[in-house]
């Protein structure tokens, strides 16, 4: 009697022949050209530094020619995928990418060794738990560069690595170590805000809505542990104080509130530049519809009611400038000359929203969120109010650009160090998704744009002020040193 075939050996020879007919097809260039057809014609619709990069150095029919050229002489799909990948990264914007997805399994895998899964949080769920289930982790951050510094002397403060820093005269540094802006590396803080959460909680379930105040909790916890590092540094004899961000890639939002605790002037939010796309509209949309509730609503405080008027009116000049049509196809062919009109819209919002700046006076009105969002969280304006200085490199990133930025455009911090990664503003709600139709592969790219103060994007990356000097030789104790000197130069010349 003839045995049944075994599972195992019916799936190895089906993934077999699956590889062999793989391999054994020809190559054929032309669903990989149209994918290439899609990627500029996403990166016209939706990639926010696409203008500054072809004004700074990128020629878009030089590159389409390369790419085109790759493609059609190419022997392997594999070639033609390196070369949409490439064309991508001839742009060095760090948010700008095409990547394979991550296969299902993989990620599934991931989620379960971070202990993160797709249902949502219970009531009866820990702090911890309720946390995993959403994806936050703790993941520890470098310890700062300037431990390796003579006479450096670590202090007990607890989330944020602090520290003193002695010198000769009346100068001490004080340090306290931000290695990333990014919320969901923080479980800890997320569980020590769960119980607020669900005290507040209408359903048994924590849904979109309700993760989202878990968000901005967690970022009031951690606003919190960085106003007792100040004041840990503050009591040590600290009569300077330097952020250490250095390899901080970036994060979230809450870089905004957190730069504001370390200085007392006002930090007015940067010009937000975005994309004309069915994406922004949705946002404006909801901003529009938020706005029109408040103004309806009788409870609304009548301190409130003109600026908030002013935002609904500046809100419909957005909407009308979204919605004029701007064509790029010819950019790829043709060349920038070809186009005579821009993709991103700038001078209608502020990275703070609808204002740059509001008095802490109507801050604290109910609603003043929707003119300026960083009230969404509770932070102490001016928990630091002595010198201040901002050691950065070329792994600080996107958040942190905006950290550094706030405080330097200011007025209110030096920046030391090195020239940043120039990552500027990223995707904002999740982003515009992109798959290529043939090779399914993923494109990643910045919706908005940050300009500084002198209009500069910010993705051209932060020049500091006080260069390190550091080198590709340096070792970290190296590095540290010639840090410190460059920081005690900076603050001895502020001191009377």
């Amino acid at each position: 009697m003839r045995r049944p075939a075994r599972p195992a050996l019916l799936l190895g020879t089906l993934i077999l022949s699956a590889l062999l007919f793989a391999w054994a097809r020809p190559y054929d260039p032309q669903p990989w050209l149209a994918d290439l057809a899609a990627l500029e014609a996403g990166a016209g619709a939706a990639f926010a530094n696409l203008e500054w990069h072809v004004a700074h150095g990128v020629d878009p029919v030089a590159l389409h020619r390369r790419t085109d050229s790759i493609i059609r002489h190419a022997d392997s799909d594999r070639e033609a995928r390196a070369a949409l990948r490439t064309f991508a990264a001839d742009f060095h914007d760090g948010h700008f990418a095409v990547v394979r997805p991550m296969p299902a399994w993989i990620s599934s895998l991931r989620d379960r060794w971070r202990g993160s899964s797709d249902a949502a949080p219970t009531a009866a769920m820990s702090g911890e738990e309720a946390c995993a289930a959403i994806g936050y982790v703790d993941d520890a951050a470098d310890p700062s560069l300037l431990t390796r510094a003579a006479g450096y002397r670590a202090l007990t403060t607890g989330t944020f690595e602090a520290g003193v820093i002695a010198t000769e005269g009346q100068l001490a540094m004080g340090v306290i170590r931000i290695g990333t802006f990014g919320v969901e590396r923080f479980r800890a803080a997320c569980a020590s805000a769960w119980p607020r959460v669900r005290d507040s909680l209408a359903h048994p379930t924590c849904g979109g809505d309700c993760q989202s105040a878990m968000r901005e909790s967690a970022g009031d916890v951690l606003l919190a542990d960085l106003r007792r590092a100040i004041d840990a540094v503050r009591a040590a004899g600290a009569t300077a104080l330097v952020v250490d961000l250095t390899g901080n890639g970036g994060g979230t939002e809450w870089a905004d509130p957190a730069a504001r605790q370390f200085s007392a002037r006002p930090l007015p939010g940067q010009d937000l530049g975005f994309v004309r796309h069915p994406h922004w509209r949705a946002a404006l949309d909801s901003d529009a519809r938020e706005i029109d509730s408040a103004l309806a609503d009788a409870s609304t405080d009548a301190a409130l009611r003109p600026p908030l008027a002013a935002a609904r009116a500046a809100l419909d000049t957005a909407l009308r400038e979204i919605e004029r049509p701007c064509e790029r196809t010819a950019l790829w062919h043709e060349g920038h000359a070809a186009v005579s009109c821009r993709q991103l819209v700038t001078g209608r919002r502020f990275t703070t929203g609808a204002v740059p700046y509001l008095e802490a006076g109507i801050r604290r009105v109910r609603g003043a969120s929707l003119l300026f969002w960083p009230t969404a969280y509770h932070f102490e304006e001016g928990a630091w109010h002595g010198p201040l200085a901002i050691l950065v490199d070329r792994r600080t990133a996107s958040a942190s650009e905006q950290f550094a930025a706030l405080l330097r455009d200011a007025g209110a911090a030096v920046v030391v160090g090195a020239h940043t990664y120039g990552a500027g503003c990223g995707m904002t709600n999740g982003g515009i998704p992109l798959t290529l139709p043939h090779s399914g592969l993923e494109v990643r790219m910045p919706d908005c744009a940050r300009l500084r103060t002198d209009g500069t994007n910010e993705v051209a990356g932060i020049t500091p002020d006080v260069n390190a000097g550091w080198s590709d030789d340096d070792d970290v104790v190296a590095r540290a040193a010639k840090a410190a000197v460059a920081l005690q130069r900076v603050f001895a010349a502020s001191l009377p």
